[in-house]
């Protein structure tokens, strides 16, 4: 079970960041600001994203890479230390380089003047079916696919069209990450599978 109060005190301390939101994903939940996917919340622990550039400020603290498959490389991710959730000071720190990691990825996939809210056909790993499907059921954009959530708008589609491959639920899952979907860890895969009832 995901730990709300974790959640919570972060969605109320990180307000200096700009417009949060949260929303459910294998398990656990994401964490936007400025519609921007920062950071995850796994039963009591953060994990915020990191690469080369922010990494050795979490290393500093004695934060291991999120690694939840041991023979599968790092997610890109580090955990968040525990004293950070009492220091107001180094989680604002901490999240501002995770905030500027996730922008520095998405301007090496996407043009600069990308769409805020882009339709679901823009999104990495979505094909010409897939978003046609979500369209069919009232999801044209990525704001209301956060909204629903990769679980909630794979079962839309299979009440409307009937019995869906679990590579369009992974395909939905890492749309939301802005990763491939096989790039998912078998661990989140299955998890997935589980809240979808497969």
């Amino acid at each position: 079970m995901v730990d709300s109060a974790v959640l919570q005190l972060l969605l109320q301390r990180l307000r200096p960041l700009g417009e949060l939101r949260s929303n459910r994903m294998f398990g656990g939940f994401g964490i936007y600001a400025n519609r921007r996917f920062f950071a995850i919340v796994d039963g009591e622990t953060a994990y915020f994203k990191t690469d080369k550039e922010n990494a050795p400020a979490f290393e500093k603290h004695g934060s291991e890479a999120f690694q939840p498959i041991p023979d599968k490389g790092p997610m890109g991710y580090h955990e968040l230390p525990p004293e950070a959730l009492h220091d107001e000071d180094l989680l604002l720190e901490l999240a501002r380089s995770a905030l500027a990691t996730a922008e520095r990825a998405a301007s090496r996939r996407r043009p600069r003047k990308a769409q805020t809210d882009p339709t679901v056909g823009r999104l990495r790993g979505l094909g010409p079916k897939s978003a046609a499907l979500l369209r069919s059921v009232g999801i044209p954009r990525r704001s209301q696919l956060e909204a629903h959530g990769a679980i909630g708008a794979f079962l839309a589609v299979e009440a409307e069209h009937g019995r869906q491959s679990l590579n369009l639920l992974y395909a939905l899952e890492a749309a939301l990450l802005d990763e491939h979907w096989a790039k998912l860890p078998a661990e989140l895969k299955a998890r997935l599978r589980e809240a979808a009832g497969r």
